[in-house]
């Protein structure tokens, strides 16, 4: 037989707004969707009112990015 407890806790929520960027418009929307789940990791993030999707990185860039 379970035995009920009383619980009482805190849940927050957090709500992420994104300013436009003016040249993910033309990407796919699973694209999209990827770079504005990287926004909220902040494993990326844009240069101003741009993401840049075409901007070529190095790998020790792509690297330091990731880690």
């Amino acid at each position: 037989m379970l035995n009920s407890q009383q619980f009482s806790g805190l849940v927050q929520f957090g709500r992420a707004r994104y300013g436009p960027m003016n040249d993910i418009s033309n990407l796919q929307a699973s694209v999209r969707d990827d770079i504005y789940g990287d926004l909220r990791s902040f494993t990326m993030w844009p240069i101003g009112s741009r993401f840049r999707p075409d901007f070529a990185i190095s790998r020790l860039d792509l690297a330091t990015a990731l880690s």
